[in-house]
Order: C-alpha cells, then sequence, then structure tokens
C-alpha cells in the first residue's frame, strides 16, 4: 500500500512539471516540456509598436527551444486600440488558433496565414472592418461561422478546393461581390452565405447536392446564382430577402421548393421550373412583386402548398389575380393544370390562373414516375372492393401493370396519372352515371388496349 501510494505521487509530480506557464518579452507562452511545444496565452498587442508584426515561432526557456504551435482562447487581446500594425503574419510553426483569435483588430489590412493550417474558427476575424487582403491555404477543410463577420474592406477572396465546410454567416457584412465554390464542398450549410449584402455573383460547383436552409438569406445584391446539377430540391428560407434576383431556372433534379423559399424577391421576374418538380410549399413566392412568368416543364402539375404566390405579381395580397401573368406548360398539359385539384384550404391554385401552352413536348422524371408509383400502391388494396369502383379499379391495376412491363413512357405516364385523377374523383364524389357505364365497358374491354381506350373515352368526357 505504501509503495503504491508513492508511486501514486510521483505519477501526479510528473504530470504537475509536463507543463508550466511562462513570460518573455510581455508574451506570456503556456509550454510543454514532453512535446518541446508552446502555445501564445496571451499578448497584450496594444504594445505593439510594428508597421508589420511577425508571431514568434519559437520561444527559449531554460537553454531549450520550444516550437511555437498554437493560440490559445483569448490568446491576442487589445486589438483593436492598436493603431499602428497593419499587417500581421502568422509563422509557419502554428497550425491552430481558437475562435474570435483576430476579432476586432480593426486596423490590420493583411493577415498572413500559415500553410499547415485546417480549420480558420468561428469569429476568427470578425470585425476586421479594414482587412483586405487574406489569403486561406489549400488545406483548410472548414471555415466556421461568422469567421469574416463584419469585414467590411475585404473585397474577394480565394476559396481553396480542400474546403468542405463553410458555417453560417461566414462572409455577412464583407464587401465580396463574386464567390467560385470549390469542388470539395457537397453541400452547403445552414445559413452559409447570409447577409452578404454586396454578393452579386455566386458560381456553386456539381459537387453539392445539398444546398440547407436559409443559405442565402438577405444577398440582396444577389443577381445571379449558378446552381448544381444534383440540386434535389429548393429548402425553407434559402433566398428570403434577394432583393435584386431577376430570374432562376432550376436544375432538372429539383423536387421540391419549400415553403417561403423565395419570400420577398421583390425583383423576380420570371422563374423556369423543371419537369422534375413535384412540389411547391407554403408561400414559397410570397411577396415576390414582380413575378409574372413562369416556365414550368412538369408533365403533372406540381402540388401546392396554402397560398405560394400571395403578395406576388401573380395574386394580390387581397386574393386577386393580377393581369399580365403568364403560367407556361408543356403541349398537352394546360388541361392538368386548369384542372388539378386543389386542396379545400387553398385559395390559390393553377386553376385561377392564366396557363398557356408551350410548343415543347412534355418529357417524365423519375420522381413523376415515384409519385404515380405511390398513387398505384394507395389504389391497390380497393381492389378488393366489390362492385362497379371494384370492376373500374382492378381494370386500372391490370393496365397500370401492362404500362410498367412495357416501360413507362411519357405519353403512358399521363394516361396513368389522369385515371388515377378520375378514379379519384369518382371514389370521392360517388357518380353512378359515370360509374355504371364506365364499369360495364371496361368488363366488356378484353385487351389492354381496349381497356386505354374505354378510360380514355371517359377521361375526356369528364375533362
Amino acid at each position: 500500500m505504501k509503495k503504491s501510494l508513492i508511486f501514486c505521487v510521483l505519477i501526479t509530480a510528473a504530470l504537475t512539471v509536463s507543463a508550466e506557464t511562462i513570460e518573455q518579452d510581455g508574451i506570456r507562452y503556456w509550454i510543454n516540456f514532453a512535446k518541446k511545444t508552446a502555445s501564445i496565452e496571451r499578448l497584450m498587442f496594444d504594445k505593439v509598436t510594428d508597421e508589420v508584426y511577425t508571431l514568434p515561432s519559437t520561444v527559449r526557456y531554460e537553454d531549450e527551444d520550444y516550437t511555437v504551435t498554437a493560440i490559445m482562447k483569448k490568446g491576442l487581446t487589445n486589438g483593436r486600440t492598436n493603431k499602428v500594425c497593419t499587417k500581421i503574419i502568422v509563422p509557419p510553426s502554428i497550425v491552430s488558433f481558437d475562435v474570435s483569435t483576430f476579432f476586432d483588430f480593426a486596423n490590420v489590412k493583411e493577415i498572413v496565414l500559415p500553410p499547415n493550417l485546417t480549420t480558420i474558427p468561428s469569429s476568427a476575424f470578425a470585425q476586421c472592418k479594414s482587412l483586405e487582403t487574406i489569403v486561406i491555404p489549400e488545406g483548410v477543410t472548414e471555415i466556421g461561422d461568422r469567421a469574416f463577420t463584419g469585414c467590411q474592406a475585404l473585397k474577394s477572396i480565394v476559396i481553396p478546393n480542400s474546403v468542405k465546410n463553410i458555417y453560417s454567416n461566414a462572409f455577412e457584412g464583407t464587401s465580396i461581390k463574386e464567390l467560385v465554390l470549390p469542388n470539395s464542398m457537397d453541400k452547403i450549410p445552414f445559413g452559409a452565405f447570409g447577409g452578404m449584402k454586396k454578393l452579386q455573383k455566386i458560381v456553386i460547383p456539381a459537387s453539392v447536392e445539398e444546398i440547407e436552409e436559409s443559405a442565402f438569406v438577405g444577398c440582396e445584391r444577389l443577381q445571379e446564382v449558378v446552381l448544381p446539377a444534383n440540386l434535389k430540391a429548393i429548402k425553407h428560407r434559402t433566398f428570403v430577402g434577394c432583393i435584386s434576383l431577376e430570374s432562376l431556372v432550376l436544375p432538372e433534379n429539383v423536387s421540391a421548393i419549400e415553403p417561403v423559399a423565395f419570400e420577398n424577391c421583390s425583383a423576380l421576374k420570371q422563374i423556369t421550373l423543371p419537369k422534375s418538380l413535384v412540389s411547391i410549399g407554403r408561400e414559397a413566392f410570397k411577396g415576390c412583386t414582380e413575378l409574372k412568368t413562369i416556365y414550368s416543364y412538369a408533365a403533372i402539375p406540381p402540388a401546392l402548398g396554402i397560398n405560394p404566390f400571395d403578395c406576388s405579381g401573380l395574386i394580390s395580397c387581397d386574393g386577386q389575380i393580377m393581369e399580365g401573368i403568364t403560367i407556361y406548360v408543356p403541349n398537352g398539359c394546360a388541361k392538368r393544370y386548369k384542372e388539378a385539384e386543389n386542396k379545400p384550404t387553398l385559395t390559390q391554385g393553377w386553376n385561377t390562373l392564366n396557363i398557356v401552352e408551350m410548343n415543347t413536348e412534355p418529357e417524365l422524371s423519375a420522381n413523376i414516375s415515384e409519385t404515380l408509383e405511390n398513387t398505384h400502391k394507395r389504389l391497390s388494396p380497393s381492389a378488393s372492393i366489390k362492385g362497379d369502383m371494384g370492376m373500374i379499379t382492378n381494370k386500372y391495376i391490370s393496365l397500370y401493370d401492362s404500362y410498367v412491363q412495357q416501360g413507362f413512357s411519357t405519353r403512358t405516364a399521363l394516361i396513368t396519372y389522369d385515371i388515377q385523377s378520375l378514379i379519384k374523383r369518382l371514389a370521392e364524389i360517388p357518380n353512378p352515371e359515370i360509374v355504371k357505364p364506365l364499369a360495364k365497358e371496361l368488363k366488356a374491354a378484353k385487351t389492354t388496349e381496349a381497356q386505354e381506350l374505354v378510360f380514355l373515352k371517359y377521361i375526356t368526357q369528364n375533362n
């Protein structure tokens, strides 16, 4: 027991002396004796008198040199009150620094970062109002939230190919006008470019598959956005307050525009919706007062949330349809848009707008195929229902299975959609005058071609 106690005391003593805080030339260091390294614990920057100041890379203590590898939290202080230093050089030995390290160094115009840096921490350079020049080293993988917030003199920056994540409001309040993102990024995190009031253009690489919510909120001068081809959705509040954005073409894989996505994009005059689009969320275009033209290449009308066009160039705030607005849809699809079913809670729908057909032939997307398949699955259990509706549903399932075996074409998919809509209407509002003769004719139809002709006849009669 006595030997064990002595051993523990020796271990504790060894740990105690493995590190020590020292002060040298006005800088307090934390020394790690085992690793032969040092970290800057406190440097009162108002004491610096050099116009160009290089942070120390080594410190000598008891006849030994220790490599300075880090700047600790609150390691640099009083940067705002230094009126002399305009350039700071961080030596290659330093591989990390903590959050807010250069916060409010208001008079520094240039900061040279070390080549082995991997992370730009949160608020690292926030409120460096005079900062004009900074090069992010190749090897940095993350730029933290608000890293450059308030750097109002910063007009341009090159983001290296190593960067994978840029977090919320990283460049808020800068004077950067154009950003080209690297191919190393696969998503844009929440609010990443929010508050960039001077940003006019951003190019998003094909590698990005997801843009999270509020990514461009408040980018008041944003005029041009190049969206990636693999993007699946325009998320909630993505472009809120982008008051200079006049037009936008959504990529072919986008299936959803989420609620409030384009709220108050007051300069947005037209938008092109891809054939893959399935839904437009609540108040998605609210406040888009100049929006008067929509090009929709979706063969099947996208489902609409509550008041998607409220207070826009299409529908006024009091629900009145505005003059001179046009919704362009593929050839042969106008009826589907004009007669698209609205939920009872909706006061705005495709049927309230001016629908005009384009010469473009409709194309079918994978998303629409999935929608048809899901609706088919919901109708399938009705096959057990007896009577006329059971007969109609059974014949529909038989026809659908035949289409699947042949491989869905645009034509068969649109016919299937119309049949689904017909069955849904007849199930919700029973109409014996239609149901009985339809069931009788379907019963007599012995081939899939004959069944299709019968359905087409009754679809036409109902439209």
